[in-house]
């Protein structure tokens, strides 16, 4: 009988592995061990060379009897897995930060609607019979003018000694008078659409209101009568405006019966926006503003009229594009400032349908309420805010 020849066990190079399961260092063959039929060599190692197989071996099964991952798996196919694994639990993580962030936001979100729209719609009723309002200032203002901002210098000045600011409002230029706002006690802005102008109206303490009207009324001849009031086509400074001249023309009237003097600067159209104001104050019942009752509504619900700081009007969509005009006031109760803003829609359905709109619009207001037709927004601020919110009317 012939003898098999020795079986000779080559030694692979091999590379460790640490095992994710069970943090252990695993030495994976990068070949599986073979067995080869040869004639006897002799192997060239040294002491230091040479290999123990037997404890190779026994240490390879001892790792892969103690890892699950690799323990029916060859070296590529559980690398395979392994870099499964580790993209599907990437895929896990970004999907949980993503559901964490969405939710945050949404919270968020919520929280300030809510603290901006509130929990429930406020509806009141308006009485069937507003109180008719009287106003020395707003019979000077046309039922169709496009806008109006009336600001009562004399309540500002009581409430901060600050404002309004030193200010020349008017500067004629001859004869050489001129209109501060020390001067003022109230000022008014009317927007005219037909003519296409804006006229500016000072109502003076008496003192100042003389020593402006003496200068005109000398020069016999000069102005234009028209009722009780005087017109005067003349020129007056244009600090300010994009004039290059220097100056500017214009209208120019005055009022005696309230110390008021009006300008508008333009031709023949500004002479017709005067004389457009000075017909409302004639048949403020029929003319001005406070003969339409949609105006008259807005002007309740926004306080009325007298001791206001502020109150204008403009007579379109404005910040809410939904509605049909905004009527705004600024009135004062102890250490704050009540910004209200009415907004008027076609009807009481069409108002609550765009509720959410004046909401929108208005996120600092505090308070919303519905009154038919008109939905109001109101603010509170403090007297610090006087200062910007006075000119929120213009």
């Amino acid at each position: 009988m012939s003898r098999a020849p020795p079986i000779i066990i080559r030694q692979v190079a091999s590379r460790s592995r640490t095992n994710p399961r069970e943090g252990t260092k695993v030495d994976i063959p990068t070949k599986t061990m073979t067995t080869e039929m040869a004639a006897p060599i002799a192997l060239n190692t040294t002491a230091s060379e040479s290999v123990d197989t037997s404890r190779s071996t026994d240490q390879c099964k001892r790792h892969f009897d103690q890892s699950k991952l690799y323990k029916t798996l060859d070296a590529p196919a559980a690398e395979t897995l392994y870099s499964k694994k580790r993209k599907k639990g990437g895929r896990h993580l970004v999907s949980i930060s993503f559901i964490v962030t969405f939710l945050a936001l949404s919270g968020i979100w919520a929280a300030f609607y809510l603290s901006a729209v509130g929990t429930h719609m406020v509806v009141k009723t308006l009485p069937q019979n507003i109180p008719p309002y009287s106003s020395f200032w707003a019979r000077y203002v046309p039922a169709d003018v496009v806008q109006f901002g009336f600001q009562n210098f004399t309540k500002i000045r009581d409430l901060n000694s600050s404002y309004p600011f030193q200010n020349t409002l008017l500067q004629v230029v001859k004869p050489a008078e001129n209109i501060t706002t020390n001067d003022v006690n109230y000022f008014l802005t009317i927007v005219f659409a037909q003519p296409n102008v804006t006229l500016d109206i000072t109502f003076l303490n008496a003192n100042a209101y003389l020593s402006f009207q003496e200068p005109l009324v000398q020069e016999s001849g000069f102005g234009t009568q028209v009722g009780n009031d005087t017109l005067y086509n003349l020129a007056v400074s244009s600090a300010g405006t994009n004039s290059s001249s220097g100056f500017i023309l214009g209208w120019l009237a005055l009022f005696p019966q309230d110390h008021a003097v009006g300008f508008a600067a333009g031709t023949s159209s500004a002479e017709q926006a005067v004389e457009l104001s000075i017909n409302s104050t004639a048949n403020p019942a029929t003319q001005s503003i406070l003969s339409r009752t949609d105006i008259t509504q807005s002007f309740y619900v926004a306080g009325g009229v007298a001791n206001q700081v502020a109150l204008g009007a403009e007579n379109f969509p404005g910040v809410v594009r939904s509605g049909e005009m905004t009527v705004t006031s600024v009135n004062s109760s102890g250490p704050y400032l009540f910004v209200n803003n009415v907004v008027t829609f076609a009807n009481a359905s069409a108002a609550m349908a765009h509720y959410s709109d004046v909401t929108h619009a208005y996120l600092s207001s505090h308070k919303f309420v519905v009154y038919g037709s008109l939905v109001l927004a109101q603010e509170q601020d403090d007297l610090s805010s006087l200062g910007s919110d006075y000119r929120l009317v213009l």
